[in-house]
């Protein structure tokens, strides 16, 4: 239970500006550590920076808005968080925070039962975005934390206690995904993403009860990562993303994502193509990013482009390590 009987039963525009740029605060502090959790889909070390990136976008169009609006908020940080998504991990944030604004449209207030559909909504629009799911990654993590909050709603209206209740679903969750994903247990560690979207979760936590989480150090590491290998077997060297504002757009946004995700299948792999409106982002590992900047530029106008090695990334992981 909340602690000292603190209470809350709907969240206001306010507050829920404070929830989010705590979150930020919260996993700014703890990027470092969950990049060095990061071994899949690639080791390249950056998936706390990703996802901080990606929320920091995100979260800085709310820090202008004069707004009283739970719902008018999310769909700006939604907005900024695909303009802004950054990799793998910061790219199905970006869904994650996509389904979460979908569920609060209208909404002036977040109320327990909202809190709870948001966090349904954003699992279901994280793995739709995703071309391949896999388990024992940052989607079984929201996925369970969402099934547990939609369960227990219907017993409490606080809020507080409601995300006490996510925030241990997801711990639990987050602790077995070595079972579930073996380039995770040979490396003795839980998934990256995963613990990036419990710290999340933690932040919004941290906010809404008013803690300064600025006077706190991050988590200790219980358990360090085994020392990174060589990736020898990286079989696709780029990272490539984009963002495309799409020409002349007047067809249906999912349908041309639909063709796109398609389209990308014989370019490469960790294949994420989402989007809104009228700008369309991909993320994708592959061997011929220029390839992929050709095909962007056939469907309109290309920007915000973002192109990693990946094998020198990893070398560069080792030798730090």
């Amino acid at each position: 239970m909340p602690i000292n009987n603190q209470k809350i039963t709907a969240v206001d525009a306010e507050e829920f500006k404070n929830m989010m740029f705590t979150s930020l605060y919260w996993l700014k502090k703890q990027k470092s550590f969950i990049d060095s959790l990061n071994v899949f889909p690639v080791p390249d070390g950056d998936t706390g920076t990703n996802m901080y990136l990606t929320f920091k976008e995100a979260v800085s169009n709310l820090e202008d808005s004069k707004s009283n609006s739970v719902s008018k908020l999310s769909a700006e940080l939604s907005k900024g968080a695909l303009m802004g998504a950054r990799g793998n991990s910061g790219v199905i944030l970006s869904q994650l925070v996509r389904g979460f604004a979908q569920a609060l449209k209208n909404k002036k207030k977040m109320k327990a039962k909202d809190l709870a559909n948001a966090l349904t909504k954003a699992s279901e629009v994280a793995y739709h975005g995703v071309l391949k799911p896999v388990e024992g990654t940052i989607l079984t993590v929201s996925r369970e934390a969402a099934e547990k909050a939609a369960a227990e709603v219907e017993s409490t209206e606080d809020i507080l206690e409601l995300l006490e209740i996510t925030i241990k679903a997801a711990e639990e969750s987050l602790e077995r995904t070595p079972e579930l994903l073996d380039a995770l247990k040979e490396a003795e560690v839980v998934d990256a993403g995963g613990q990036g979207y419990l710290t999340i979760l933690e932040g919004m936590l941290k906010g809404l009860k008013g803690e300064k989480v600025e006077y706190q150090a991050a988590a200790a590491v219980e358990k360090p990562a085994k020392k990174s290998k060589a990736a020898e077997d990286i079989k696709f060297t780029y990272c490539t993303q984009m963002l495309i504002q799409i020409d002349n757009f007047q067809s249906n946004i999912d349908r041309l994502i639909d063709k796109i995700r398609k389209d990308m299948q014989s370019y490469g792999d960790s294949i994420m193509v989402v989007g809104s409106d009228d700008v369309i982002k991909i993320h994708i590992h592959s061997n011929h990013p220029g390839v992929l900047l050709e095909y962007g530029l056939k469907k309109g106008k290309v920007f915000d482009i973002k192109i990693d090695n990946m094998r020198k990334q990893n070398e560069e992981k080792v030798k730090r390590e």
